[in-house]
């Protein structure tokens, strides 16, 4: 029979993968008698496994399998072994979806602001202008408090394994990455309003179990591996925004269709703002589209050359940073540059440097 205590820890490694810290964190047990308990519930009977999420690192990841362990026994007497499967499967499936879903995040602001869509910086990438990224958060964002960003994916590059594709390489290994990109976004912290995933963070999770999310940014926004609604409230004027790394409908001939199909589509619901990323490619505009005016915003990268992604005609060079001011007087004014974003934010702060 589990203790209150260890019942909770059963619940929380249930329900998410969790570190010790993280269920410490939670239930105000220290580290020490977090795994004493998960040693005594190992010794009653109750599966709990564990593991690193890479080969060299030293932090151990908890969870319980639903499938390994039910609230019934398998072949309950009176139920078919289909209808045990099927009851199992969807306990364990609504862990999973209720993981993955996230609420609207909110914000409240009384004076102007801008937003600077970051993306693809491919972090360890053998041509990417690092001078630039550190500009970019420690210089720009970092300094300025009306300044503030998304984080819209591929912050790494991990290009070294196995599921990378030809044409790639990257400079650093997925922890030293890692490393560097805690001090790239260090002054950044609290200025990030939401970060969600891409597909190099993805090929991170699938290639080396490297959960970005617990090991990069969970001192430092929100986070979702697909896509996040955001509602910004500034000066009594709501925005309703949604971020999404990749979105459904490439076209090299109009970078804005994927935002459009994201409304169309209902992915992106009724925002505002659609902002995405992915295609190393920025581009601004103002569509009409499902009987409103919303802005379509899609993020650069700070990568000079990309030689995979001239093979496939994407654009293979660097390319702008889109920001979006949002005034207290109502106005959303986009702009492919933060160079010229900057510009017109001074001036409607009256030239504040």
């Amino acid at each position: 029979v589990l203790t209150t205590r260890q019942k909770r820890i059963y619940e929380l490694l249930k329900a998410k993968p969790s570190t010790l810290e993280e269920v410490s964190d939670i239930t105000g047990s220290s580290t020490g008698v977090i795994k004493k308990h998960i040693s005594n519930m190992r010794k009653s009977g109750v599966v709990i496994k564990s593991g690193r999420v890479t080969a060299n690192s030293k932090i151990a990841t908890y969870w319980v399998n639903t499938t390994d362990q039910e609230d019934e026994p398998r072949y309950k007497s009176g139920l078919e072994p289909g209808e045990q499967i099927f009851n199992s499967l969807l306990r364990l499936n609504r862990v999973i979806i209720d993981s993955n879903l996230y609420e609207p995040l909110n914000y409240d602001f009384e004076r102007t602001i801008a937003i600077i869509g970051v993306g693809d910086i491919h972090c360890a990438h053998q041509h990417n202008d690092l001078q630039m990224v550190k500009t970019l958060f420690h210089d720009i964002i970092g300094k300025d408090c009306d300044i503030f960003c998304f984080l819209l994916g591929d912050l790494f590059d991990n290009s070294n394994g196995i599921k990378s594709p030809d044409g790639t390489h990257s400079t650093l290994d997925i922890e030293q990455e890692a490393v560097l990109l805690n001090y790239l976004l260090k002054p950044v912290r609290g200025k990030v309003l939401a970060s969600c995933g891409g597909n190099h963070e993805r090929r991170a999770l699938r290639g080396a179990g490297f959960r970005m999310e617990k090991y990069l940014l969970k001192d430092i926004s929100p986070f979702s591996p697909h896509g996040r609604h955001i509602n910004l409230n500034v000066s009594g004027t709501n925005t309703k925004i949604y971020i999404r790394h990749q979105m459904d409908g490439h076209s090299q001939f109009n970078p804005l269709h994927p935002n459009t199909r994201a409304i169309l589509f209902r992915e992106a619901g009724d925002s505002d703002v659609i902002w995405r990323a992915h295609t190393h490619e920025s581009a601004i505009g103002n569509y009409k589209v499902e009987g409103k005016y919303r802005t379509m915003l899609v993020s650069g990268t700070t990568v000079t050359y990309d030689e995979y992604a001239d093979s496939l005609g994407m654009s293979p060079t660097i390319s702008a940073y889109p920001m979006l001011i949002l005034t207290k007087d109502g106005r959303r004014i986009p702009f492919r540059r933060t160079s010229d974003g900057l510009l017109v934010l001074n001036a409607l702060r009256g030239g504040k440097a």
